[in-house]
């Protein structure tokens, strides 16, 4: 309201509402409820819609919780009013891709490229708008690419894209074989879009064939396939291929830690492909990356179970709902994965992993079995015995746990976990020390940087009264692992062995930070009050 002017009680009474409807969104943020949140800032913004600044707030957080219809009309309002940004033309090229308002798409294209962003990726963006057009060549903007390493992998992928979406099935296939060799997440994406294609074409068994690897993903694409269901993984028109620029561009945001900047490309990728399953992907771990687990649980919901990555999804659900402490829930649907028809070994690790997590170590112990069983026997896999003799050790079964673990250091002798889980629980019980020290040097040989495998190499030590040396490979451990509380215990009761009784007790009280289990948080305040009894010590 302009200074000066007269106040109503009305008037008084809209404003109050609007800030008091704005802080209940500022609060509904912080507790990761992005819907509520949106809802409110909308009521602020009707009592007060001329307010630039909350008008640019609200479409930033429209687009975060994935609300497409608030963020397209937000950005055209914020385009009548002179505000628009980066985002907002992204976001109304989105919208005049789907809408296939192919003169406006290049006319905000070309505004585009007068920002200093994405510039390697316009020529894509121009092939894409050039097949909706249907007036040029759509690989003429991406043929010329060249010099930058990274536009010239987007090109690559885009060329066979458009080749597939054009028709020239045979001339895609030979452009896709480069980009899908091995098992990587990409490699895996660009083999699904391809086997879509040849499903689309007819091409059943070259399809199925392409499909081959022990990916879960590729193999419940395979099934999908062979069982004659449609594929949705293909690209075909140019809102899927937009989404697929932009899903990529938000994946490679992510790791670059601008989670940000990705997480407004991913929206804008499930907004253009909502069967794209990779779009919910990205979105929900870029979520959960900004610490908005819930809100990264509601983008999963946007994947089909039928879907080949349903089973990846269901995974990362479950993680999910253990961050924000819901273990039943977790625990119920990692149950209902591994009772559905097909359940394979992926459904009963990840029951395994659930109930470890439950401190159901028996149980743990028998799902892990079942997916040792569903194995083929020819091709065993060591991370199952390690996880269940893993288990078979915290019930303290070691006449079980042995066995398994050993057995894992035979299948995988080059793995630095397999041979330091084994060493440790050996020198744990004070068996074969000889022995225990040799895996875990070996262990630490291989991974060096690692602190957990620096810290039982210190144990080793500590375990043989060479208390010096054991200190100084803590100390490195605590520099590579500050927040881990059994390291700083460690390094604590070494300090305590040498006389150095301030600073033990300072690492016990770090400990404590981390710690979470009762009996551990007890040990460590008796060590603080009394100091390290004899039989006390955290190898006890």
């Amino acid at each position: 309201m302009a200074l000066g002017a007269p106040l109503s009680a009305a008037a008084v009474q809209q404003d109050f509402g609007a800030w008091r409807a704005y802080m209940r969104g500022r609060v509904a943020i912080s507790q990761d409820r992005l819907g509520e949140a949106v809802r409110q800032f909308q009521t602020a913004l009707q009592a007060s819609e001329h307010d630039r600044i909350l008008r640019q707030r609200t479409f930033g957080l429209a687009l975060l919780s994935g609300d497409e219809k608030l963020s397209f009309e937000l950005a055209r309002a914020l385009e009548k009013a002179g505000q628009s940004g980066f985002d907002t033309r992204l976001v109304l090229l989105a919208q005049a891709v789907q809408d296939k308002e192919w003169d406006r798409a290049v006319e905000i294209r070309n505004g585009l490229s007068k920002e200093n962003q994405l510039l390697f990726a316009l020529p894509v963006i121009d092939s894409w708008l050039a097949l909706g057009r249907g007036k040029d060549d759509p690989l003429a903007p991406i043929a010329g690419v060249g010099g930058n390493a990274l536009a010239e992998s987007y090109a690559a992928e885009h060329r066979a894209f458009l080749l597939g979406a054009t028709g020239r099935t045979d001339d895609a296939m030979a452009a896709f074989q480069p980009l899908i060799t091995g098992e990587t997440g990409r490699a895996t994406r660009i083999r699904l879009v391809a086997a879509a294609m040849l499903q689309r074409k007819g091409r059943k068994e070259e399809a199925a064939a392409l499909l081959t690897g022990r990916d879960p993903v590729i193999r419940a694409a395979h099934a999908m396939v062979q069982g004659g269901k449609r594929l949705r993984t293909g690209i075909a028109t140019p809102a899927e291929g937009m989404a697929e620029l932009f899903v990529r561009l938000a994946a490679d945001a992510g790791r670059d830690h601008t989670s940000q900047a990705g997480l407004v490309i991913a929206r804008l990728a499930t907004f253009l492909a909502p069967q794209n399953a990779e779009t919910w992907l990205v979105t929900a771990s870029l979520l959960a990356d900004d610490d908005k687990p819930q809100a990264a649980l509601d983008a999963l919901a946007g994947i089909s179970p039928t879907d080949p990555f349903a089973a990846q999804a269901t995974g990362f659900r479950i993680s999910l709902l253990q961050r924000l402490n819901r273990q039943a829930e977790a625990l119920g649907i990692a149950q209902a994965a591994a009772a559905a028809a097909g359940a394979g070994v992926p459904e009963w690790s990840q029951l395994g992993d659930v109930l470890n997590m439950a401190e159901l170590h028996e149980d743990a112990a028998r799902a892990y079995a079942r997916a040792i069983e569903l194995t083929p026997s020819d091709q065993p896999d060591w991370r199952l015995y390690l996880l269940r003799g893993g288990a078979y050790e915290r019930l303290g079964d070691w006449t079980r746990a042995e066995p398994d673990l050993r057995r894992a250091v035979a299948l995988a002798p080059d793995e630095a976990v397999a041979l330091n889980y084994l060493g440790y629980a050996l020198l744990d019980r004070g068996l074969k020390l000889e022995e225990a020290q040799r895996l875990i040097e070996n262990a630490s040989a291989k991974r060096p940087g690692d602190g957990a495998i620096t810290d039982s190499l210190a144990w080793v030590h500590y375990r043989r009264g060479n208390f010096a040396r054991a200190i100084d490979l803590l100390e490195q451990a605590v520099q590579l692992e500050p927040a881990e509380p059994t390291i700083n215990e460690h390094l604590g009761d070494a300090y305590w062995q040498v006389g150095r009784r301030y600073e033990a007790r300072y690492s016990w009280r770090a400990a404590m930070v981390g710690a979470e289990e009762e009996d551990v948080l007890a040990r460590l305040r008796r060590k603080i009050d009394f100091g390290l009894a004899a039989g006390d010590d955290s190898a006890q």
